[in-house]
């Protein structure tokens, strides 16, 4: 990402964001011109995860510089909540996307604090507590598909 140029080095991006693009293409499918097929197998830990309630929580989750393996979390858990996060709002909110990825790019390189990272997300998604329903559903939706298979 970093590399192409989607993500401009140096810049404090939310981890969600750089690994959310990375397990995207980790199967290599290719959907269509405009997009890129979700993981299946990070789709099923995500469910999983949604399942078991292990999931972190948006607010927290959309400001996180970095994942640590003892923060309280599951490591396998915290990526595919980021590919999940990252495919909802390609699909759901392509604009707020789009918008909100340029932002970053505009960004100076350096450390910004979390409160900073949150209004960021908000100015191109609306607040979480708005996001939040349509994120839930999301998640529950996969939830149903994943348990058919």
């Amino acid at each position: 990402s970093f590399s192409s140029g989607l993500l401009k080095a140096g810049v404090m991006i939310p981890v969600w964001v750089s690994e959310g693009i990375a397990t995207s293409f980790e199967s290599g499918r290719l959907a269509g011109i405009h997009s890129v097929e979700s993981n299946p197998s990070r789709t099923r830990g995500l469910a999983d995860a949604f399942d078991r309630g292990r999931l972190l929580p948006l607010d927290r989750f959309v400001v996180m510089p970095r994942f640590r393996p003892d923060e309280g979390y599951d490591l396998g858990d915290a990526y595919a909540e980021s590919e999940g996060l990252f495919q909802f709002l390609l699909t759901r909110r392509p604009e707020g996307l789009r918008n909100y990825l340029s932002a970053l790019a505009s960004l100076d390189p350096g450390d910004r604090s979390g409160p900073e990272m949150l209004s960021e997300f908000q100015s191109a998604f609306g607040s979480v507590e708005s996001l939040a329903p349509a994120w839930t559903a999301y998640l529950q939706e996969l939830s149903r598909l994943q348990s058919r298979k």
